[in-house]
């Protein structure tokens, strides 16, 4: 009896088709881990070491993340540039009338000291206006361009998740008696578990020199 191999041939595509339609038990677990190392996530404590030692963690504080991208990039540099040339010009006047008034403090009569004092203090107040200034435009760009934000828990703990990878800013403020503390950091974020701690010793904000 003669049998032709294209009986064959529809009960072998069948076998094929089903094949590969199966899913290995054993590969979907790695399949799941490469895609959860795509992406990243972010934690870390926010806290203040007081020149006593004692350490204030920060509750409630708010933390953003910033993915660095060519629009922002540009307009933050953008702002920093116009920071810079305001600044220069209010840090020169506040110098020169700083050193008239040390010129004419020592003097006899109120007459001639007097205005100098005025004027060192305008200057003065003028440069805190222009950090105000800067830094409430820095904060309104972070705000409008960040896509993820944590509060800290009551033990100054934050936690970020599904992240891309890659170069990122992390920002926050934080208030300690009279003291203001800014964080504007980068972070380049890997896939998995990322730990970046705010501490004073990594406090950052150029719009305070």
């Amino acid at each position: 009896m003669r049998y032709s191999v294209f009986r064959f041939v529809p009960v072998f595509l069948l076998l094929l088709f089903v094949v590969s339609c199966s899913k290995s038990p054993e590969a979907e677990p790695g399949a799941k881990a490469r895609g959860a190392m795509s992406l990243a996530s972010l934690s870390g404590d926010l806290f203040v070491v007081m020149k006593s030692g004692d350490v204030k963690r920060g509750a409630g504080v708010e933390t953003f993340l910033i993915e660095s991208t060519e629009p922002f990039e540009s307009a933050w540099a953008k702002l920093l540039s116009e920071f810079k040339a305001d600044w220069d010009v209010a840090f020169a006047a506040y110098r020169q009338a700083k050193e008239r008034y040390d010129r004419t403090k020592g003097m006899i009569g109120t007459e001639k000291w007097m205005p100098a004092m005025d004027e060192w203090r305008r200057t003065s107040t003028h440069l805190d206006e222009v950090r105000d200034k800067y830094t409430a435009r820095a904060v309104s760009l972070i705000q409008s361009t960040s896509h993820k934000s944590a509060r800290t828990d009551v033990n100054g703990h934050y936690e970020l998740a599904d992240i891309k990878l890659g170069k990122h800013y992390i920002f926050s403020h934080h208030k300690v008696f009279n003291n203001e503390i800014y964080w504007m950091i980068p972070a380049d974020l890997k896939g998995g578990q990322n730990k970046v701690d705010l501490s004073n010793s990594n406090a950052s904000w150029p719009f305070r020199p």
